[in-house]
This record gives C-alpha cells, sequence and structure tokens, in this order.
C-alpha cells in the first residue's frame, strides 16, 4: 500500500483544501445567520462538499490504478 504523505503538494490535500475547507467555512457562516428551520441547509452543504471529495478521490484513485496496470 502506498504511504501517504501530508504536505501542500500531494493531490488529495489540495483538493480537500479547495472542495470540504470552504464548505465548513460556509456552514459556520450559515448556522451563525440564518434561522434555525433552516438549519438543513449548511448540513447539506457539508455533505454534498463531502461526497464530491470522495467521488473525485475515488476516481482519482481508480484512473492512477488503470495507469500503473498500462505501464506494467
Amino acid at each position: 500500500m502506498d504511504s501517504f504523505e501530508f504536505n501542500f503538494k500531494n493531490k488529495r490535500i489540495q483538493m480537500w483544501l479547495k472542495t470540504v475547507l470552504p464548505a465548513i467555512i460556509l456552514a459556520i457562516f450559515l448556522y451563525t445567520f440564518i434561522p434555525t428551520k433552516l438549519n438543513y441547509i449548511p448540513t447539506l452543504v457539508l455533505v454534498t462538499a463531502v461526497i464530491i471529495y470522495y467521488g473525485w478521490a475515488f476516481n482519482d484513485k481508480k484512473k492512477q490504478k488503470r495507469d500503473n496496470a498500462l505501464l506494467n
């Protein structure tokens, strides 16, 4: 299994910082300023961002496996 490098050159870290982190900031902002009965909206924002990130990660891993299979 490949080791996981926790630095900013790692594509997964970059993608997480581009998708999930802004969603967290937006959700905090929305939880603060929208009425209580609309609190499901920030939750949907977070769930959507996480689904997008993990969908991208799954496709990226699949692409890497396919590329490695072509090289071998």
